[in-house]
């Protein structure tokens, strides 16, 4: 039944193009195509990928502004996509099994969305946490979770397969690189969703820099990406894609 379920909404998208017009707060779904729960998106310079974790898809928007590719996951519950130009990193929404000491981060062949290798990552102690996002930053793997008031990022080496620090970001959720910079979705709703965004500075942990680097929304975003000038965001009350002038 899921199979099917994915391949009408794959059909669905295949059909229609997709616009990243300037103006502001577009929305850039067709009207007649309502993904189900579309949660992370990334760009590589050439396209745009978004995922959908209740149909364990990734799919793939060409310049053109068509979906090309849907890569179907089984069981996988996708939630984080980041790409390092050469793969995706693709994260899943829980941690292995029964076990919250380790979760794991897969990586996905760009050309026909088969899973070449994965990293399980194992913590010093077990914790009850949503995973939300994973970020290809500076060589470095940004993996964003709800950690109370305790360390809330996870940076993780994808060569040495080691997770090096935990950081402290309060309730982050989708993450994004803007002009050499990370920023973040800032949580603050139970389904780790937020309605504004921050620019973060490393320095002992990840804070935020100023008020002044705080945009917010008019409803509640999972993810975003930098694309042409402006942001390409999924809007979770509506679960469409909408763009805005950045």
């Amino acid at each position: 039944m899921k199979r099917l379920i994915f391949i009408f909404y794959y059909s669905l998208i295949l059909a229609a193009a997709i616009s990243f017009s300037g103006c502001k707060d577009s929305v850039v779904n067709p009207p007649d195509l309502k993904m189900i729960s579309p949660w992370s998106i990334t760009y590589d310079n050439e396209y745009l990928w978004v995922s959908d974790d209740s149909l364990s898809a990734i799919f793939k928007i060409n310049s053109e502004n068509k979906v090309v590719s849907a890569y179907h996951l089984p069981n996988k519950k996708i939630r984080g996509i980041t790409s390092d130009g050469a793969y995706l990193w693709v994260l899943t929404k829980k941690f292995v099994i029964a076990d919250k000491s380790k979760f794991s981060i897969y990586r996905v062949n760009k050309s026909n969305g088969s899973i070449s290798d994965s990293i399980i990552i194992n913590l010093s102690t077990s914790i009850e946490a949503n995973l939300f996002d994973v970020c290809y930053y500076n060589s470095k793997l940004y993996v964003s979770f709800y950690g109370g008031w305790g360390a809330c990022i996870f940076e993780i080496n994808p060569i040495s397969r080691e997770l090096e620090r935990e950081l402290c970001c309060a309730h982050p959720c989708g993450l994004a690189i803007i002009n050499e910079e990370l920023w973040c979705i800032r949580m603050n709703r139970e389904d780790g969703c937020g309605n504004y965004m921050v620019k973060l500075s490393f320095t002992t942990d990840l804070v935020e820099e100023n008020i002044e680097t705080k945009k917010s929304f008019e409803y509640f975003v999972s993810d975003f990406v930098y694309k042409d000038n402006q942001l390409v965001l999924i809007d979770r009350d509506s679960n469409l894609l909408k763009t805005v002038p950045f």
